[in-house]
C-alpha cells in the first residue's frame, strides 16, 4: 500500500467515532463507523488506520488524502466512495466531493476537498 505522506492535509475539523470495523487510512467513513458502500454517505475520511473498537478520528472538514480506487483523469473531478471506502469519479450522486488531484491507478493517493 502507498503512504500519503506526499499529500498535504487541511484538517478544519475532526470528530471521535468508534470504529466498527477495521478501517484503513484514507478512507471514506460513513456514521455507523464503517467503510462506505459504493455512493454511501460519508460523514468525513481517517487520517490513520483503526482497529474494530478503537476511537477513530476523522476529518469532516477540510483537505484530506483520500486513497483513489482507479484513474482520476483531473483535478476538479468529482469523486464518491466505492465500495472500500476509496474514491472514484461520477458524475451524478447526491454526496460529491472534489479532488484536487489527478490518480493514474488505484492505491494512490489524491486530495479532495471535503
Amino acid at each position: 500500500m502507498a503512504i500519503a505522506n506526499d499529500k498535504t492535509n487541511i484538517t478544519l475539523g475532526t470528530m471521535t467515532i468508534k470504529a466498527a470495523a477495521d478501517l484503513p487510512a484514507n478512507r471514506f467513513v460513513n456514521a455507523l463507523g464503517n467503510l462506505c458502500s459504493a455512493g454511501g454517505h460519508a460523514i468525513g475520511v481517517t487520517t490513520k488506520s483503526y482497529k474494530a473498537g478503537q476511537n477513530a478520528s476523522i476529518c469532516f472538514s477540510g483537505i484530506v488524502a483520500v486513497e483513489a480506487g482507479g484513474v482520476i483523469n483531473n483535478a476538479g473531478n468529482e469523486v464518491v466512495s466505492d465500495a472500500q471506502g476509496r474514491a472514484v469519479t461520477t458524475s451524478s450522486a447526491i454526496q460529491k466531493f472534489i479532488t484536487l488531484d489527478r490518480s493514474t491507478m488505484a492505491g494512490t493517493f489524491i486530495r479532495v476537498r471535503l
